[in-house]
């Protein structure tokens, strides 16, 4: 570490310019000639020369000041003392000046004799000259003086015609000295953004490496995740959850998205999930591509990975993003997204383009006119899929990819491994992950998702029903392809606050945020306003070293500062950002309602409030507050609408009858389903037939549920059979999965406000007071209810009972090896046996002094009837960090 000494006598103060302060720090200095001369040299005598006081330069009534002293002193102390030798020469000099002076004399005299003789003949001549000048002058006089008039008129107008040319002239060249100003230098955030301009590149597609910000590989499973299909997933704690447990839908706080630069880490990567992630594997997936293509073919991921490839950075947004803002403005549908539902990384794979030449595809007029994809994933409504025009699919210039990595790793579950694809410029909701199948068709695709999923319908439209009744699910009208032109700011994040004191001590704060387009059009301007929008401030934009493609695409987003006095914020009442791309178009100032709260891009704002002191250790202090907060949670400024509130109000009655939640475990069946919302029981068996899911056997989350298998559940037309021989009739609608459950906040998260009303029909009772809910450690911590078991194995009674906790007692811990540990457990009663299908696993919670941890073991005890007795028997293999 460099230690920075204070100078000593005889030392001279180093001045270091701040940018070579870190070059120069622990290095030698060159020499040059033999002189050790550096940048400290030289910005000390550019120091020294400027505080040097100039003699021409003070007063001439004070006394001129010479490195502390006056100069009459100076000039006392400079002069030099005379020796002997000097005064010799001084004597012999005047007696020589005395002979030189008296011979010069002499030669005067005469020279003075010789003049005057010259003097009378000049002065004759000179008379005589006179008067013939005088008379030739008299002649001339006439003409001249008329001569002279005109030419002093003519002057004079000439004189006019300059001047008002000149004043032409000057106001031409200020204003053009106005005009370059204003487009070289409007400010210094302008000239900044000048200087990284000149760093951009175009990307050519072969980016090796990702610069992703580094960040510590996520290997927990999240408590949330815990008895949902997707357990089994490691997920990033701090993404911010929309939709209560299952599925999986998230953001990224808008700090987090501009504090790690411009590519967005994996884990913390915005994902959208409609139903399970599927378990696939590379090995043994498949992708397969026929339809109008002279040779289908089933593609290997090896195969796949084996083409040539691009690795380009894509921004990618939800067209949901912002939802929530809607929501608060006018009821619609859909969960409560914020604005962190993007994100930018690097993606890898072909181009679709090649694999469907490489497939034979077929042209326009064959009839091919559309590329249909589909995934994995198993959904109420089927599997998810979309379609887009073919011209877009076969345009290398849109760089559509099947990506196999992204920032150089391979895809997470969340992200649609091991395969998925990437359309730049295009919302989130037209990519497919997970992808199955590739078809080339006359027709769009004729998925429930493509048709009643990622669409604006027109503002007059106020239910689904209306809209498909309409024909606007139909339409290519409606539908969405590209993203539209958005920003945001971060910082002042949510909540964030500054004293008043440390307000007046700070000079400056810098305001950061993210702009992102559509169609790879580039964010050409981003600016903000303090006084409500009547005059705006320039941002400095700040974007990849190669976000150019093909000369005019622009696939990623943009970071922007803007740095304000802090004292400002005293001043305004909210902070105001917006943005336009190269189509000149700037966001909206309000928001444009439509039915399913889709593409908010209005002015993003950020309210100032003063808190003042509560007490006396509390300051007063400058807060900031962001429209809304992600979720179902509450915390923005932006609150219901009068209207929202006096319909709410009309809805919001209370029933007379009480139920308590052992009565309502009881309804668990497709033939009688009940569940609690806000403390009210719900009896919803009416309402499945006509549920958006409709009354489709969701087959892989139910036999989760149950503890059987897909095929199993599969068969007899939902007759399910155990491996004990025993059967019983489930309906595997999606609603039973929260059957006899507490579902308020995955209800809320979900559904729009018009749902909520429409449940109030179904509204039957409330639960007892002190019920209020399902808190699960209060289930395990309080007394146990033991409910009759309702299935037997070989005429005992089967323990488990899937929606509720059971008390077991740890008999027997064994060390198995440094980092395997086997545990025993016990059955509360000893006529009950375990009763769990092979394969199918358990949760297993423990309370600690500070929390509860859950895990979910498949106990490799029991394994065949015959050894179901009153205890089971779970392996643990520890995670060790490296």
């Amino acid at each position: 570490m460099n230690e920075r000494k204070d100078p000593g006598k005889g030392q001279e103060p180093t001045v270091q310019h701040p940018q070579n302060q870190s070059q120069n720090n622990g290095r030698k200095e060159r020499g040059h000639g033999g002189l050790n001369y550096s940048v400290n040299d030289a910005m000390r005598k550019q120091h020294a020369s400027k505080h040097v006081d100039h003699p021409e330069r003070v007063p001439a009534s004070q006394p001129r000041s010479v490195l502390g002293a006056t100069e009459e002193e100076f000039l006392k102390q400079a002069k030099p003392k005379k020796s002997p030798d000097d005064k010799q020469k001084k004597t012999n000099a005047n007696e020589h000046d005395g002979a030189d002076k008296s011979k010069k004399g002499e030669e005067e005299k005469r020279g003075e004799k010789d003049n005057d003789e010259h003097d009378g003949a000049d002065r004759s001549k000179k008379v005589e000259e006179g008067k013939r000048g005088e008379k030739e002058n008299d002649e001339h006089d006439g003409a001249d003086k008329s001569k002279k008039t005109e030419e002093e008129n003519r002057e004079e107008r000439d004189y006019d015609e300059q001047e008002e040319t000149g004043k032409t002239r000057k106001e031409q060249k200020k204003n053009q000295e106005g005009e370059a100003e204003h487009k070289v230098a409007p400010n210094s955030t302008y000239a900044h953004e000048l200087e990284r301009k000149k760093r951009y590149r175009e990307d050519d597609g072969k980016t090796e490496r990702s610069p992703m910000y580094k960040v510590e590989p996520v290997t927990d499973i999240d408590d949330a995740d815990t008895g949902t299909p997707d357990n089994w997933i490691p997920r990033h704690s701090d993404l911010v959850r929309l939709t209560g447990k299952h599925p999986l839908n998230a953001e990224t706080d808008t700090r987090q998205l501009v504090e790690f630069g411009l590519v967005t880490p994996n884990p913390l990567h915005y994902v959208r999930n409609h139903g399970p992630v599927p378990a696939l594997e590379w090995e043994t997936h498949t992708v397969i591509v026929d339809g109008l293509v002279s040779n289908p073919r089933e593609y290997t991921m090896d195969e796949i990975a084996s083409k040539s490839w691009i690795n380009i950075p894509v921004t990618m947004g939800c067209d949901g993003n912002r939802r929530k803002e809607v929501k608060l403005f006018k009821s619609s549908d859909g969960f409560n997204w914020g604005p962190g539902g993007v994100g930018t990384a690097y993606w890898k794979g072909p181009l679709i383009r090649d694999i469907l030449l490489d497939c034979g595809v077929k042209s326009r007029d064959e009839g091919a006119n559309y590329v249909c994809f589909e995934g994995a994933d198993e959904l109420s409504h089927g599997t998810y899929g979309t379609s887009l025009p073919i011209e877009l699919v076969m345009d290398e210039r849109n760089d559509m990819i099947l990506a196999y990595e992204m920032n150089n790793l391979p895809l997470l579950p969340d992200h649609g491994y091991p395969i998925r694809t990437i359309l730049p410029g295009m919302v989130g909701g037209r990519t497919v992950k997970w992808l199955a199948k590739i078809t080339v068709s006359s027709q769009e695709s004729q998925n429930w998702h493509h048709l009643h999923d990622n669409r604006v319908y027109p503002s007059h439209v106020q239910d689904e029903d209306e809209a498909i009744r309409d024909g606007w699910t139909s339409t290519e009208d409606t539908i969405i392809f590209e993203n539209t032109i958005n920003s945001f700011i971060s910082h002042p994040a949510q909540g964030e606050k500054i004293s008043l004191f440390n307000l007046g001590k700070s000079n400056k704060y810098t305001i950061r945020g993210f702009a992102y387009s559509g169609g790879g059009r580039k964010v050409q301007n981003v600016e903000i306003s303090l006084d409500g929008g009547q005059t705006w401030e320039y941002c400095c934009r700040d974007f990849l070293e190669k976000p150019i493609r093909h000369q005019t695409k622009w696939w990623t987003w943009c970071h922007w500062t803007h740095e304000v006095d802090s004292m400002r914020f005293l001043q305004c009442d909210e902070i105001i950002v917006r943005a336009w791309d190269t189509n000149k178009c700037p966001q909206p100032e309000h928001i444009r309602w439509n039915l399913k709260g889709f593409m908010n891009n209005c002015w993003y704002r950020v309210k100032r409030e003063i808190a003042y002191p509560k007490d006396k250790d509390d300051v007063a202090h400058v807060k900031f507050v962001h429209p809304v907060v992600p979720g179902a949670k509450s915390g923005g400024w932006m609150k219901l609408s009068i209207e929202q509130q006096i319909e709410n109000a009309k809805n919001d009655k209370e029933p007379d009858r009480v139920l308590t939640w052992e009565e309502v475990e009881k309804h668990t069946t497709e033939k009688d389903l009940w569940f609690v919302m806000k403390g009210k029981v719900y009896d919803v068996t009416k309402f499945l037939s006509k549920h958006p899911g409709g009354n489709r056997y969701d087959f892989q989350h139910l036999a989760f549920a149950f503890g059987t298998t897909q095929t199993q559940a599969t068969q007899n037309n939902g007759i399910k059979y155990n491996d004990y021989g025993n059967n019983e009739i489930v309906g595997l609608h999606p609603l039973l999965s929260h059957a006899g459950k507490e579902v308020t906040e995955e209800f809320e998260s979900i559904h729009s406000d018009s749902a909520a009303r429409w449940a109030e029909d179904f509204c039957i009772a409330k639960i007892k007071s002190g019920e209020e809910g399902e808190d699960t450690k209060e289930d395990m911590s309080g007394p146990q209810r033991r409910p009759e078991p309702t299935q037997t194995v070989g005429g005992a009674p089967i323990a488990l009972h899937r929606r509720r906790w059971l008390s077991v007692k740890l008999i027997r811990k064994k060390n198995v090896s440094h980092d395997t540990r086997r545990f025993t457990f016990n059955l509360p009663r000893d006529d009950t046996k375990l009763g769990l299908p092979v394969g199918k696993h358990i949760l297993v919670g423990a309370h600690f002094k500070d929390k509860m941890v859950i895990r979910p073991y498949t106990p490799v005890r029991p394994i065949i009837p015959k050894e179901d007795d009153v205890s089971f028997v779970v392996v643990e293999l520890l995670r060790l960090r490296v």
